[in-house]
């Protein structure tokens, strides 16, 4: 696969989201759910990366954060979705990485962007049916 021109930007908000290969479901537990958590914060603290928003939904995730270098964004994803993997196949006996890549991202360059940015965030277990609203969603933080 070829190398993804992405415009990451110092400083600014980017709302990333990954989506599992296949679309196959990764967190059928609260385990499955807290071990990722724990594996995300602990990335997130290791590269200095501010955490504003994070959804995870079972076959996709959703993130808005801020780091002060653009290109800590792609290492704090890299990592987080390594050890994740690492953790997941050895639970379930599998190979491989489970989200594709590269992640997607877009820059919220203003005010208006990054809380719009946050409502969808918020809102993806809405959109999928999930629950009826927003605050009654368990892996919304």
């Amino acid at each position: 696969m070829g190398r993804l021109n992405r415009r990451l930007v110092n400083g600014l908000v980017h709302h990333c989201y990954q989506k599992t290969i296949g679309g196959y479901l990764i967190f059928y537990s609260v385990s499955d759910f807290l071990v990722f958590f724990t594996t995300f914060c602990c990335c997130a603290c290791n590269h200095h990366v501010q955490v504003l928003k994070l959804c995870l939904m079972y076959d996709h995730i959703h993130v808005s954060l801020k780091a002060d270098k653009a290109t800590t964004i792609s290492s704090f994803v890299r990592e987080y979705t390594s050890r994740f993997a690492k953790a997941y196949n050895a639970q379930w006996g599998l190979r491989g990485p489970i989200f594709c890549s590269p992640f997607g991202s877009a820059v919220k360059r203003d005010a208006k962007a990054v809380r719009t940015n946050f409502i969808y965030v918020d809102n993806n277990p809405v959109e999928r049916h999930i629950v009826s609203a927003a605050e009654q969603y368990r892996w919304n933080f």
